[in-house]
Formats: C-alpha cells, sequence, structure tokens
C-alpha cells in the first residue's frame, strides 16, 4: 500500500494506473484522488464507549449509547460484565 499511496518509489520497475507511471504524477493531487479502508478495526486502549465516540464525528454521550442499546454491542457488553 505505501507504494501506492507514493510514500515510496520502488527501487526497480514501476507502478502505473492508466498506463501512467505513479512518478508522473503530482503527489499531492494523487492522494486526494485515493483512499485507504483497512479491514482491520484499530481498537485504543480505552472502554469500548469511549472507542465508539472516537469514531462516532459530532455524536454524543446519549446518542451514542442509543445507537449501541439497538445493537449487539450492548447485549454482549452486559453478557460480559454478568460473567
Amino acid at each position: 500500500m505505501s507504494l501506492i499511496e507514493r510514500f515510496y518509489d520502488p527501487l526497480a520497475g514501476h507502478i502505473s494506473v492508466d498506463g501512467v507511471d505513479l512518478r508522473e504524477l503530482n503527489v499531492h493531487a494523487w492522494r486526494q484522488r485515493i483512499g485507504l479502508v483497512s479491514q482491520e478495526p484499530v481498537l485504543f486502549n480505552a472502554s469500548v464507549r469511549d472507542n465508539i465516540l472516537l469514531g462516532s464525528g459530532d455524536k454524543d454521550v446519549t446518542e451514542v449509547r442509543s445507537i449501541m442499546l439497538r445493537t449487539v454491542i450492548w447485549h454482549r457488553m452486559i453478557a460480559v460484565d454478568e460473567t
């Protein structure tokens, strides 16, 4: 991924998109046109609630709790607390 994102350039050969070598493209413009969605979740050393709040944008604690209540997350958390 680092090669596609142009954090590094290949030492041999080239990477091309639509027949254009990535080294010929403006790095800033190229990075504005691509995106990376990681398939592995990243959790911070905090509670589940705090991790959800970090990724919830402008939602407040009450909204996040309401969302959690409507999902499997809440029921799993309660089950863990009961054991």
